[in-house]
């Protein structure tokens, strides 16, 4: 396993998040670009590092302000971590900073699904879609796995079609569909 993620992981990115662990330890916060932190958050992530991750995306916000990624990385470790209203206070000014990118209405309607809030999730889906541009089969793949969360699998399926639909070649659509479907018929 840690020979697939140091193949996957590039030598910058595996230094930085060595850096920033080394900062950990020693209590002196070192500072790293916002690309940097990006990759360190999603390192963490890959680890199983919830607490490690957080630290490291407010870190970078600290340092980032108004750097919208790292902002869509927070909400998703608070949405991770079950924190939804807090993802969702902090949803609302990311959207303020970009209100047409698509991966804050996409956490804003994941987090607002699993409160119950369907209708304004619903709202927050068709922003998503609308402008998810190029990466609309990834978009309508993780409203599917919003559906499964809460255990509509109809719902979820519906959207899996729709994102091979967009993207024949989308493999985690393609085998959530196919599992699903398996799972169904048995």
């Amino acid at each position: 396993m840690m020979e697939e993620r140091d193949n996957y992981w590039d030598d910058d990115t595996l230094e930085a998040v060595n850096r920033f662990k080394r900062s950990l330890i020693s209590g002196n916060h070192k500072y790293f670009d916002v690309s940097e932190f990006e990759a360190i958050v999603e390192q963490l992530l890959d680890e199983g590092d919830l607490n490690g991750s957080e630290i490291a995306a407010e870190q970078g916000i600290k340092i980032h302000p108004n750097a919208l990624p790292l902002q869509l990385k927070y909400a998703q470790i608070l949405i991770n971590k079950g924190l939804y209203e807090k993802s969702l206070k902090f949803l609302q000014t990311a959207e303020k900073v970009d209100s047409n990118n698509p991966d804050v209405h996409l956490l804003k309607g994941s987090a607002q699904m699993v409160l119950g809030k369907e209708t304004e999730a619903l709202l927050s889906f068709r922003n998503a879609i609308k402008y998810a541009g190029t990466e609309i089969d990834d978009i309508l793949y993780q409203i599917g796995s919003t559906y499964v969360q809460i255990g509509n699998i109809p719902k979820a399926l519906h959207y899996f079609e729709k994102a091979v639909k967009a993207n024949p070649l989308n493999d985690m659509a393609l085998y959530d569909l196919g599992f699903s479907t398996t799972r169904k018929t048995n």
